[in-house]
């Protein structure tokens, strides 16, 4: 029985020491969370190895991903390659398609992205900015020289070349009524015309918000081929141009540094564990291996 138990000892006693061990320093790179003081002396390794040098690693980590994982020439290969292209063309015409099904009105499909308060505001804003432009070359266009001058012509005929010929008897006649109509008018479109033109443009706002958006489409059916083909250049401009200027403002380094500086130890100590708990778990093992192999020598030598 003693001989038996000197070749089984050894090995169990190993095995079991580099499991232990192994167990221990694994433990030991989260816990202690704090440092531990006895007599107002910090016991040596505590905290942990990952809680001191949190700062340290949050730093490096973060350097590391933005300069070597989320960068522009990675980025750039994965947004621009054929594949993510194919996906981005199916889903703008399935957009497409959805927008031609579709029997909601444009107001009610812009109300899923926006308040409606946000929209009436820019209703309003847009109303004011179209009826003040309008307003605008209308008081500055002398519209009323033209309009006198079609009239005049109308009038003349609608009379008649006799009548005509009577009415041009009387001296400046036609010439009166010729200024008289193009003052008023063109008194009337800079004083008055903003008003008109704020109602029209409501009216024809109003009009579009409430028409249904395949009604839209499919009036200009015949662009959205052309449509699709622009979108799909101002996505590729913008990966290549201004991908870089986009992830310098994120800043991904300080962002996961800052991430990782705002975990707590315990929660950290959770996320490294559900990656490579199974890693650490034949760490382990292999210590309790070699513990065992080491006895298994010592045994004869």
């Amino acid at each position: 029985m003693l001989a038996a138990a000197q070749y089984i000892i050894p090995p169990l006693v190993g095995a079991l020491i580099g499991y232990s061990t192994n167990w221990i320093a694994i433990k030991m790179l989260f816990r202690p969370h704090r440092p531990i003081f006895v007599f107002n002396y910090q016991l040596p390794f505590t905290p942990g190895l990952i809680p001191k040098e949190q700062k340290r690693l949050a730093k490096a980590i973060g350097a590391t991903i933005a300069e070597n994982l989320i960068n522009p020439e990675t980025l750039k290969a994965t947004l621009l390659s054929a594949e993510t292209k194919g996906k981005l063309d199916n889903a703008i015409n399935d957009f497409f398609g959805k927008l031609c099904r579709t029997d909601e009105t444009l107001q009610a499909m812009i109300l899923q992205y926006v308040e409606e308060e946000e929209l009436d505001d820019t209703r309003k804003t847009v109303e004011k900015a179209l009826a003040a432009m309008i307003h605008e070359r209308l008081a500055c266009s002398e519209l009323g020289d033209t309009i006198a001058e079609l009239s005049i012509e109308h009038v003349k005929k609608s009379l008649g070349t006799g009548m005509t010929t009577v009415i041009s008897i009387i001296p400046g006649l036609l010439d009166s009524l010729k200024r008289f109509i193009a003052t008023n008018v063109n008194l009337f479109l800079k004083s008055s015309s903003q008003e008109v033109v704020e109602n029209l443009t409501d009216q024809q706002i109003e009009q579009l918000l409430q028409t249904p958006v395949s009604e839209i489409v499919s009036l200009h059916s015949d662009q959205l081929s052309a449509v699709r083909r622009q979108l799909l250049l101002l996505y590729d401009k913008l990966v290549e141009h201004q991908l870089p200027q986009i992830l310098r403002g994120l800043d991904i380094a300080s962002v996961v540094e800052k991430r990782i500086n705002d975990m707590s130890i315990v929660e950290a100590e959770g996320i490294v564990m559900s990656i490579v708990s199974r890693e650490f778990q034949a760490i382990c093992l292999l210590g309790a291996i070699l513990g065992a192999m080491i006895g298994i020598i010592n045994i004869f030598f």
